[in-house]
């Protein structure tokens, strides 16, 4: 970004709620914002924003499209391993992973048997909500702590 001439660059840590609370630390209520986003989103940072008095122009730069097939080998294997470690880092992407195994008979299989590793409460709650089972939420130092949390597995 840098390169590109862009200065007062902030980077948010993984999470809706790191972005919001950037944001409102780092601005004034004159200043404007500009997020390109992706058409389809969770995340309801302009609602948030607003009520810190905050204005936030959302521009949907692009829009992404899951592709819900599931290769054979792969649905085999999630039917015959006894335990499943899946790592979803955001709340559509708990969705999406949902619909992928309800196209192919196995969510029900997977959720009662596979540990879910997500970035944030948001994710977490999202996931409960569709019915995941076993989530476990990893947050500071997300990538140390995840990375010492897959060394520990068996």
């Amino acid at each position: 970004m840098k390169k590109l001439s862009y200065t007062n660059i902030l980077q948010a840590n993984n999470s809706s709620q790191s972005l919001h609370n950037l944001i409102v630390i780092n601005t004034k209520k004159e200043d404007y914002g500009l997020w390109i986003a992706a058409k389809n989103r969770s995340v309801e940072l302009e609602k948030n924003l607003l009520n810190n008095n905050r204005k936030i122009e959302i521009i949907e730069g692009y829009s992404t499209h899951p592709i819900l097939e599931l290769p054979k080998p792969l649905q085999t294997d999630l039917i015959e391993y006894d335990f499943l470690n899946l790592v979803i880092f955001s709340s559509r992407n708990v969705l999406i992973a949902k619909q992928i195994l309800e196209n192919y008979n196995l969510f029900n299989i997977v959720k009662n048997k596979a540990t879910l590793y997500v970035n944030s409460e948001n994710v977490a709650k999202k996931a409960e909500s569709l019915g995941w089972r076993n989530i476990k939420i990893i947050k500071k130092n997300f990538t140390k702590e995840f990375l010492d949390i897959i060394m520990k597995l068996p």
